[in-house]
């Protein structure tokens, strides 16, 4: 999984035809369901951004995941601070997107980053194979 070392390949991401999701029953009145619909646009749209500084850290600069920011707020605030041209012209295409980014002060802060609770390394091969 070393971006630096190996190149995308699209040839590995699979997708599956039959994969569905599901809301719950509406309970509510219509305008909740509304305001529901709208949160997971704008989930998405969060999600667009995200997935763009992600592309962008490991496979177009081939930069090892360790080096991500801590927070998915710190990673797209690079991002965008450093590909301006592009993320503008992101917002322009997905308005969500850019309502998405004004909202990050409601994104969890690297103070709230989780933290690992145990790190576990796997024994060094020691060339006898498994």
């Amino acid at each position: 999984m070393d971006p630096a070392l190996h190149d995308w390949n699209e040839r590995r991401i699979f997708v599956d035809a039959g994969a569905t999701w599901t809301v719950a029953g509406a309970t509510g009145s219509p305008l909740d369901a509304l305001t529901g619909q709208f949160r997971r646009m704008l989930r998405q749209a969060q999600g667009m951004l995200e997935n763009r500084a992600v592309r962008q850290h490991l496979a177009i600069e081939h930069r090892k995941p360790e080096t991500l920011p801590a927070t998915a707020r710190a990673m797209v605030s690079d991002w965008v601070e450093r590909h301006g041209d592009e993320a503008r012209a992101l917002f322009r295409r997905h308005p969500l997107a850019y309502l998405a980014y004004r909202r990050f002060p409601s994104w969890p802060a690297a103070s709230d980053a989780p933290q690992p609770v145990m790190i576990s390394r796997l024994p060094a091969d020691d060339g006898e194979g498994a």
